[in-house]
């Protein structure tokens, strides 16, 4: 039987997270929890409209009212002790603390990609202009920490090519966690 772990996936916007932790849920049946949801049930709590704005906004001052860790802990509130569970969009080295402290065995995954391809995978979600796509880059990386959370990683997936050759390498990255 293979150990349970933990596993926190932090990039920049589009990197491709959620496409990495929905094949950890599909594949290995892990739980998925998305950081932003808890920020969109606190914004629905207060019946403040739920847009990236607003979510960002929210979030950041969430951080500041209650730690940088703030919107872990309403994360693992929910987990309890559950596991095999991936916790995508973390982003404060203290959130990426506070999950090592709280549960056992987690594996912080860095997912990069090049910054063209993130904003093209953008684009077809939502027109926006490349010069607002690298500000949100940069609001993430100074207000919250962001490169200093990927820094953390302990595993690093690049995802530069097909959806398939990322499957791939997340087949191989979770071969080296069961062995660890």
């Amino acid at each position: 039987m293979k150990k349970i772990v933990s596993i926190v996936l932090a990039g920049l916007a589009r990197s491709g997270k959620d496409t990495a932790a929905d094949f950890l849920v599909k594949k290995f049946k892990f739980k998925k929890y998305v950081m932003s949801d808890f920020i969109k049930e606190e914004l629905k709590k207060k019946r403040l409209p739920q847009t990236k704005e607003m979510l960002s906004f929210y979030g950041d001052k969430l951080r500041k009212w209650k730690g940088m860790d703030a919107v872990a802990k309403m994360v693992y509130r929910k987990i309890g002790k559950k596991r095999n569970c991936i916790i995508t969009g973390a982003r404060s080295p203290e959130e990426i603390e506070f999950f090592k402290k709280k549960l056992s065995n987690v594996f912080v995954v860095a997912v990069n990609a090049p910054l063209q391809k993130r904003f093209k995978r953008q684009q077809a979600i939502k027109r926006i202009n490349l010069r607002k796509f690298r500000e949100r880059d940069e609001r993430d990386k100074k207000k919250k920490g962001l490169n200093k959370a990927i820094n953390k990683a302990d595993f690093v997936l690049q995802n530069n090519s097909t959806k398939k050759v990322l499957q791939q390498k997340i087949l191989e990255l979770m071969e080296k966690i069961y062995k660890e």
